[in-house]
């Protein structure tokens, strides 16, 4: 396996694994928003 595709499957995976995160985040009604930035402190969008 290449490793452009290794990496692209890394990024798939993470991506995943946040908006997994997100979804059970916000759907506990004390929270109103959530912000997610990397591990330099860089807001992610």
């Amino acid at each position: 396996m290449s490793q452009l595709l290794i990496a692209a499957n890394a990024i798939i995976t993470m991506e995943s694994t946040l908006e997994q995160h997100l979804d059970d985040t916000m759907k506990n009604p004390a929270i109103v928003g959530v912000l997610c930035t990397d591990q330099q402190g860089h807001i992610l969008g």
